[in-house]
């Protein structure tokens, strides 16, 4: 492992927990716009500029800019548009603070003295050793007429400001922005395009640059860190405009450039290629990727396996984990969990996701890509038609840039659909970074920076640079090939112009369509990978990279369909060579049967759901790689049970509900802990937890008066019991040093060697049986409230079922075995460890191995067809536990089953079921944060809302005979 710094409080970066804000210089500022109707105007020493105008709806007409003195007489038009530099509301989430200007190199040099140089100070001996570099984390510019990240009142009609702005703007376009303010928050004259609007865009993204992410850069290199992390925010052309202005060009600022790819459903590939394709063209080796953040506890391996497949197809090659937690304590349990560390069950099966990756990481660090299609990037068609109100938080809500973001995806799945390789050109990196030039054959090559490219693609977009349009002149005039798919931009710097339909006229003009992509491979002269089903079909769900050095072809082929199983499919490499599979799961390499036809290669290939497959064509052929072999299964056994099973850990049952009495006053009636603790911290007055609350070592730091002025307050949690009297049973709670616990009246005490579940602060005393009772039983915990207590569920545990009506839970005698289906409905249902399934050697095994003598099978394997939980172990008492990651889910288990051993089937479940959220409608959500667990009115559910866990459909033998691939 290497030692990494982290930049700030929270996130996002900058104000180093809020320290850096409590200078109102440096808090972040809005230029708000306000329509005053015309008979009421008067001028307001807070205004910046003032204008009369008519309105209709989001356009103005005539707009003259006001004079102090022309509102001392009414004016004619019919609406006063004013300006003024309003503050970012304070906010908890910066522990009372604004967001900071990043725009303002002070306020970042004060974030650097505050944080950079105190880690200096201490360790500073270690940088560029032990300690490799510093993560900085979402910083942005500010939101851009729109709502993400503030609170302030019509967020639409705010736009960062800094106190550079026009001033800079000023130099930089030769017109004075205060002219210019109703061009960019309305339509002026109704239309849609505005360059005002594009010019605002593209210097806050140049101030932020120069703001933040240059002086933070400088540092690190200067003090021998890496500077890595990533910007807020990626996925769309929309979120970038909102937050940013363009990711791309903030990359050249961070030697190790990043990205965060947030929940298990995220499809948003271009993000992985917009930072690969700059990572080409300027250099960079390592890109990172902040992965698995807001997946939730229920995401098993095989979801950890398909969101890094295709980051690492596009290019990722350092994976930064979200998350690991130092504790559970408190809401920090609540923080956007899975923890990937000792609280996740399958924690000690995560080598077999990260040696996947290591091996998938070695293959694709070999040879260059096979890339030679540039696609300009649309990003400014967006910025020149932003107005108030454009977009609802980060997603736009105008149909044109709606259609623009449909167009962008079009374009890259039909591209990356088709296996055709390709980088995104930013136009302001290419303004700097490109130029026309000839390759050793003496054919005209297009370079962006490092990278060299034979053919360049113009679609989806509304408006280019005249720098851009030169030099696709210039290339188009040597030769090179030029495709414009859809139309052509009608405007130049956003203005109208004819100019690009004029070159598109002289290039290769296509339709922006999905069969256009078959002509653009014509002009790559078919050197993409083809992929066809068994009836000649292309498939789209396989996507590729293709590798070559001086030795070897590289192609990696990757399934992105999470649900379908595809076999028998044809591919065709426009490479030849002897042909080698490379498997990253078990790292085994084999000699692949293959046909070449001309200059290419056919073979087949088998996909299963997130599946990839490594071909390496070598110049020769390695004689000692054994072939690689299939198996027929000639029959199929069922082993149906019910099993004996055992679990590695005790049962639990959540009590998450409590009544409550505050001092001596009446008991309330019960109700879900989360919402109980604000009902208190409402009735005295004290903040509510949540995702946003001040931080707790802020509140310790300020001594808040409310900190320690402590309440007594008693919650009675209630259970029942039927059976299950002679059980060992165990109370897990949070601090129960600072707390009176009784169990039916009766105290029970805290030990000096107390173990713990789960996870240290969840510490584990002992509850003698005679304490409980059949029938009702009840918990009693006092403790001293104040803003700084956690009230949280309480956990029951030991080796007795737990049965849940409605929200009654009863524990009772766990069954003797396990039949196949949901484990909720066995006594399990908020169990979240390892259940063990034993599948015996009995008379029904001796059958099968009867009939597979008689057929001269080769080879017995176990399929798992359906389960739900993190990953499958299998093994046996003699042989070790193998880890069964993502499917297909089968395993040979030959040696077990000739040894009449028993065939342990370990099904490694998730937290999910113990941690929530508990009572969330609908079950799942696509993504898990904080305000989940908090959910209200039809969201929330009285009684449990538990997903699926345990074996869904019986394993079955699969009894098999050797053939040659």
């Amino acid at each position: 492992m290497e030692a990494w710094l982290y930049d700030e409080d929270r996130w996002p970066s900058g104000t180093a927990g809020g320290m850096v804000t409590e200078e109102p210089r440096f808090r972040r500022k809005f230029v708000k716009m306000q329509i005053v109707p015309s008979d009421q105007a008067r001028w307001q020493d807070s205004w910046i500029a003032a204008f009369a105008c008519r309105l209709e709806d989001n356009a103005y007409y005539d707009g003259r800019r006001l004079r102090e003195e022309d509102l001392l007489v009414p004016v004619t038009e019919s609406s006063v548009i004013a300006f003024e530099i309003v503050e970012m509301e304070a906010d908890s989430f910066y522990n009372g603070q604004t967001y900071v200007d990043t725009m303002n190199r002070e306020a970042t040099e004060a974030f650097i003295k505050i944080t950079h140089e105190q880690y200096k100070s201490r360790v500073g001996d270690l940088f560029g050793k032990a300690i490799a570099g510093i993560f900085t984390d979402e910083p942005h510019r500010g939101p851009l007429m729109t709502s993400f990240s503030i609170t302030n009142a019509s967020p639409e009609f705010l736009l960062p400001w800094t106190y550079e702005l026009f001033e800079r703007f000023s130099v930089k376009f030769g017109y004075d922005l205060l002219d210019r303010l109703p061009e960019v928050f309305l339509l002026p004259e109704g239309r849609r395009i505005s360059q005002v609007k594009w010019h605002v865009v593209d210097l806050l993204q140049e101030l932020f640059i120069d703001g933040y992410a240059k002086p933070l850069d400088e540092w690190c290199r200067s003090n021998g860190l890496v500077l890595t992390g990533h910007v807020l925010h990626e996925d769309s052309l929309s979120a970038q405009t909102a937050m940013i202005g363009s990711v791309m060009r903030y990359y050249e600022h961070m030697a190790y450039p990043g990205i965060d790819i947030l929940n298990e459903g995220n499809r948003c590939y271009w993000v992985a290629k917009q930072l690969s394709s700059v990572a080409r063209q300027i250099g960079r080796k390592w890109l990172l990727s902040e992965l698995y953040g807001c997946t939730g506890w229920q995401m098993p391996l095989e979801g950890h396996k398909a969101v890094g497949n295709w980051q690492t197809l596009f290019g990722i090659n350092l994976r930064c984990h979200h998350l690991s937690w130092y504790t559970m304590e408190g809401e920090s349990k609540r923080d956007f969990p899975a923890s990937i560390s000792f609280q996740s069950a399958w924690w000690k099966d995560y080598r077999t996701v990260e040696t996947y990756f290591a091996r998938l990481g070695t293959v694709m660090s070999h040879g260059e890509p096979q890339c030679e299609l540039l696609v300009i990037h649309p990003i400014e068609s967006v910025w020149c038609q932003v107005r108030a109100g454009w977009a609802d938080s980060l997603e736009a809500n105008t149909p044109e840039i709606r259609l623009l973001e449909t167009q962008f995806a079009d374009v890259f799945h039909w591209l990356a659909g088709s296996r055709v390789d390709f980088d995104y050109g930013d136009e302001e990196i290419m303004q700097r970074l490109s130029a026309v030039a000839r390759d050793e054959d003496g054919h005209a090559v297009f370079r962006v920076g490092k990278a060299v490219y034979r053919t360049v693609l113009i679609a989806g977009m509304t408006t280019i640079r005249s720098t851009t349009l030169r030099l696709l002149e210039e290339f188009r005039n040597a030769g090179g090939t030029v495709i414009f798919a859809g139309e052509a931009p009608a405007y130049v710097n956003a203005e109208p112009s004819s100019e690009c339909r004029e070159l598109a006229e002289q290039s290769v003009q296509l339709p922006l369509l999905e069969e256009a992509v078959s002509q653009i491979g014509i002009h790559l002269q078919g050197r993409q990978v083809s992929v066809c089903d068994e009836q000649g079909r292309p498939m789209a769900d396989i996507f590729a990279q293709v590798r070559k050095d001086n030795e070897n072809t590289y192609v990696i082929l990757l399934n992105i369909n999470r649900e379908i199983d595809y076999s028998n499919v044809k591919v065709h490499i426009p490479y030849i060579g002897c042909v080698e599979e490379w498997n990253c799961m078990t790292g085994e390499r084999f000699a692949v049967p293959s046909k070449q036809i001309g200059d290419s290669t056919q073979l087949i290939a088998d996909f299963p759901p997130a599946g990839e497959r490594i071909f390496v064509l070598a110049k020769q052929q390695d004689e000692e790689l054994p072939h690689r072999s299939s198996v027929q299964t000639a029959a199929i056994y069922e082993l149906k049970g019910p099993y004996s099973f055992t679990l590695d850990e005790p049962n639990v049952c959540v009590l998450d509900r409590a009544s409550y009495r505050l001092g001596e006053n009446e008991w309330e009636e019960a109700c879900e802990i989360l919402k109980l603790d604000r009902k208190v911290r409402q009735e005295l007055g004290f903040p509510f937890r949540s995702g946003d609350m001040v931080q707790p070592w802020h509140v310790i730091k300020h001594k808040s008066p409310t900190h320690h002025l402590g309440h007594q307050l008693t919650l009675a949690y209630d259970f029942y019991r039927q059976g299950a009297a002679a059980v060992d049973c165990w109370l897990a709670v949070e601090r129960p040093e600072q707390k009176n616990i009784a169990v039916n009246g009766e105290t029970l005490t805290l030990q000096d060697n107390t173990e713990w579940w789960v996870d240290p602060v969840f510490r584990t005393i002992p509850i003698p049986a005679a304490y409980l009772r059949d029938g009702e039983n009840r918990i009693e915990i006092t403790v001293d409230f104040d803003a700084a207590t956690d009230l949280e569920a309480v956990y029951l545990l030991g080796r007795f079922g737990v049965e849940v009506q409605g929200t009654r839970k009863t524990i009772r005698d766990l069954p003797d075995r396990l039949a196949i289906g949901n484990l909720a409905d066995q006594g399990l249902p908020f169990y979240g460890g390892t259940v063990s399934y034993e599948l015996p050697y009995d008379s029904f095994i001796e059958q099968v191995m009867a009939h597979y003598e008689s057929i001269g099978g080769s080879s017995i394997s176990l399929e798992i067809p359906a389960y739900e939980g993190a990953c499958l172990r299998v093994g046996s008492p003699n042989a070790a536990m193998s880890t069964i990651p993502w499917k297909p889910n089968v395993t040979d288990v030959s040696e077990i089953v000739f040894s009449k051993a028993p065939l342990w089937l370990d099904v490694v479940l998730t937290r999910r079921n113990t941690f929530g959220p508990l009572h969330m409608e609908p079950i799942y959500s696509s993504s898990y944060g904080p305000d989940h667990w908090l959910t209200e009115g039809d969201f929330f559910k009285e009684h449990y809302m538990l997903v699926p866990s345990g074996l869904m459909q019986s394993p079955r033998l699969l009894l098999q005979t050797q053939k040659a691939y």
